[in-house]
């Protein structure tokens, strides 16, 4: 029997790439997704037992943070497999190191996007927004560090700020939207305060670094 800790961001492909291998290898698993998508583990579970799998193939839990170390120290668990921040996955892993439980972690990573100067600008850029507001910017695989080669990075950043400045905000069901809202009000509040650390220990602000009026979460 494994256990999977799940992010939000993508609620139903985050729940089938766990099931699909662990179901053909027999394995039972027990779900905890995270606590901002609990339709979508209770649909995903419902069509997982219409599909036809075994009974306890998939078992959803309404569990809080703190409950999954139990979870993970309790005998009849082998495996955990954790997809979320750096804090969890640590928290996971050492629980699961002190239980000799094998675990894989997929903690949100530090991803670097260079750029050299013989690239073609424009569509560096434009591939540079995308990768750093895909998802509104919540995917552990987007852009987090430019590195750009000296001779065009004034230049880069200028035109890169001013696509960024000129993206639309709003409702993500509409198709004018580029990004919409954060996860929620929590995840709002750390993104503030992670700028405000930022600029405080000596990073340049080119661009935004508030929360936006009106952009409800």
């Amino acid at each position: 029997m494994l256990v999977a800790v799940e992010p939000w961001n993508f609620p139903y492909y985050q729940l089938m790439r766990v099931l699909a291998p662990n179901l053909a290898l027999g394995n039972p698993v027990l779900a905890k997704h995270a606590n901002i998508v609990p339709h979508c583990a209770d649909v995903f579970e419902k069509l997982v037992r219409e599909a036809g799998a075994p009974e306890g193939a998939w078992t959803n839990l309404f569990i809080s943070t703190d409950q999954v170390a139990d979870l993970i120290a309790d005998d009849r668990v082998q495996g955990v497999a954790l997809t979320g921040s750096e804090r969890a996955g640590s928290a996971v892993a050492e629980q699961a190191g002190k239980h000799l439980k094998k675990s894989t972690l997929e903690p949100g990573g530090n991803d670097v996007f260079v750029v050299l100067d013989d690239a073609d600008l424009d569509e560096a850029i434009r591939q540079g927004v995308q990768a750093r507001l895909s998802n509104c910017g919540q995917v552990c695989t987007a852009a987090k560090r430019f590195i750009l080669h000296e001779k065009i990075a004034d230049r880069f950043t200028s035109q890169f700020s001013a696509a960024l400045s000129s993206v639309t905000l709003g409702d993500p069901l509409d198709e004018k939207t580029t990004p919409g809202p954060l996860s929620s009000s929590d995840a709002r509040d750390r993104l503030v305060k992670q700028v405000d650390e930022a600029v405080a220990h000596g990073a340049q602000l080119v661009t935004g670094g508030k929360a936006v009026a009106g952009v409800g979460c």
